[in-house]
């Protein structure tokens, strides 16, 4: 079986808000980014959507850095009242 998923980046927080409410996700905090900056995300389905806070992340980095991307595979979506 083939698996297959989209991610693609927001150019803002206010926008992937948007996006999530319209395919019933929810936003999560993902992580940093190596440059220290915060990484947001929301899954719908096969599809994700992201975006990079242009703040300083308040969160301290681990001891081994992840791909916040590799975070968005611990969370199982689902709808809203479901």
């Amino acid at each position: 079986m083939k698996r297959v998923c989209e991610i693609r980046e927001l150019p803002d927080l206010d926008a992937l808000r948007q996006w999530a409410a319209c395919n019933g996700a929810l936003v999560l905090y993902l992580g940093s980014n190596l440059e220290k900056r915060p990484v947001y995300g929301a899954t719908s389905g096969h599809t994700s959507r992201v975006t990079v806070g242009k703040e300083h992340d308040p969160y301290r980095s681990p001891l081994i850095w992840r791909s916040p991307l590799e975070n968005l595979l611990d969370f199982t979506p689902r709808r809203c009242g479901s």
